[in-house]
């Protein structure tokens, strides 16, 4: 065998090797189970190229935040968390990837209270009262659950979990022409959670979560917060797109980056630019095109994540 025929194979099975590798470490940081570990505080769920997290309040109940629009998939990872009681349902903004489940969750379960924004909007949405009317719309300098919600759901926890960051109540100080699909995602509820630890050996988490926001907006948010955004856990803006910018990546300073977003899709999510910055500042993300549900648990040991697989 000549000596570059030789060098050509060594240097095939080395970068077999390396994606051997990197394939196994990706399993070992995430490793796979068929159902959610017992004391999950967090679950991000894998609907494809849409937004839905779980944030437990109890031993089978949790409040939903966004339902994608594949109830079959939001199904699915309700049963992997092993959720049957939903105390309430938050919606950061009106896009199908996000709320398009939300008539078969209310239909699914027994009308959990529904929260939005003062800026939520569908054609044809029911006039307050009726069934499934929007009950309680937060904006900016609200917390959740509020005393109106809890007063009603005395099971739910009895101190804020959200502290609502964005958007503002004037429609006006939302970038971008208004109703139009940028504005729409700059509408999005942003929310800073801080959740207890439930069981012995945890500890508190704080996630940061940003429905589409894009980045003129965060940028306003940053502003009026003076940055005060710092989160263990941040949910990346609009499923990693460009347009999402970095500015609340570096605000929020993560220890691990959640990325919902659906396999192979047409929208490049997410993208280059973002995966990159994420690589250069050392930040692990996790995707759920790549492992499927994602369930976050507190220990001594720091966030640790378990996936569907």
């Amino acid at each position: 065998m000549n000596r570059r025929r030789h060098k050509a194979l060594i240097d095939t099975a080395l970068i077999t090797l390396v994606i051997g590798l990197a394939v196994f470490l990706l399993h070992d940081r995430w490793p796979a189970s068929h159902r959610a570990p017992d004391h999950w505080q967090w679950i991000t769920c894998d609907v494809g190229q849409g937004d839905a997290h779980l944030i437990r309040t109890g031993q089978r109940s949790a409040y939903l935040l966004d339902t994608g629009d594949d109830y079959s998939a939001l199904k699915s990872c309700l049963d992997w968390a092993g959720v049957d009681q939903l105390e309430a349902v938050l919606i950061t903004h009106a896009h199908s990837d996000h709320d398009g489940a939300l008539q078969q969750v209310q239909g699914d379960f027994a009308q959990p209270t529904l929260v939005t924004s003062p800026h939520y909007s569908r054609q044809g949405e029911q006039t307050p009262g009726a069934q499934g009317a929007i009950a309680y719309r937060l904006a900016a300098g609200s917390v959740f659950p509020s005393e109106s919600v809890t007063a009603e759901r005395h099971e739910v926890a009895d101190h804020p979990l959200g502290r609502l960051l964005w958007p503002p109540e004037q429609a006006q100080r939302i970038p971008g022409a208004t109703g139009s699909s940028s504005w729409i995602n700059n509408s999005s509820l942003v929310i800073h959670w801080s959740l207890p630890a439930r069981e012995t050996g945890q500890r508190p988490l704080t996630v940061l979560t940003t429905g589409d926001l894009e980045a003129d907006a965060a940028h306003r948010l940053l502003a009026e917060s003076a940055g005060q955004v710092p989160a263990d856990v941040l949910k990346i803006a609009h499923h990693g797109s460009a347009g999402s910018g970095t500015d609340l990546i570096i605000a929020a300073s993560p220890s691990l980056v959640l990325i919902p977003v659906g396999v192979g899709n047409s929208y490049g999510h997410p993208h280059d630019d973002i995966l990159t910055f994420l690589n250069r500042g050392s930040i692990p993300a996790a995707r759920t095109d790549l492992s499927g549900h994602l369930a976050l648990t507190t220990s001594d040991r720091g966030i640790e994540v378990t996936s569907s697989g």
